[in-house]
């Protein structure tokens, strides 16, 4: 086989894989809380929430056991903010990827873990349908 030949075979094969593996994660935050989407099978989802761990509180997310096989590689990371201020704040993000069909509702609560019988101060919520 040519090399022309092996180029375009290989451009071929990268063309024809579907869209949504190369597209961007559906980025989230707050605001978007009590909505639903829509999203295809392997779709990377953001979302991204204000938290200060320095005042006890932080965000704690659940999704009922029924519907955690429909989303993978959840990750959880806090983003500290670029400051040298002590005691400032950052963000959390939550990463995961849609992985089966279905309905899964994912719940963030910010409260400080120990409290057990104090409400927590914030509460999110995002429902995604997976196609």
């Amino acid at each position: 086989m040519t090399f022309i030949k092996k180029i375009c075979l290989i451009a071929l094969i990268f063309l024809s894989f579907p869209a949504c593996v190369f597209s961007e994660p559906l980025e989230l935050t707050d605001k978007d809380s009590g909505k639903e989407f829509s999203l295809p099978l392997n779709k990377s989802v953001v979302i991204t929430l204000p938290e200060n761990p320095t005042t006890g509180y932080s965000w704690q997310f659940s999704a009922d056991s029924r519907q955690q096989n429909l989303i993978s590689d959840l990750r959880e990371e806090f983003l500290p903010s670029h400051t040298d201020l002590v005691g400032a704040g950052g963000k959390k993000q939550i990463t995961f990827k849609t992985q089966a069909k279905g309905t899964v509702k994912i719940r963030g609560f910010y409260a400080r873990p120990w409290e057990k019988d104090t409400p927590p101060v914030k509460e999110v919520s995002y429902t995604f349908n997976i196609e």
